[in-house]
């Protein structure tokens, strides 16, 4: 639904928040 904001997640080592969407590390 969100492609860039899970592909951006999916770089990241740990957990962050984008635009209030929490994204899980992995």
């Amino acid at each position: 639904m969100y492609p860039v904001v899970i592909g951006n997640g999916r770089c990241m080592t740990k957990d962050t928040v984008i635009k209030n969407y929490h994204i899980p590390k992995g």
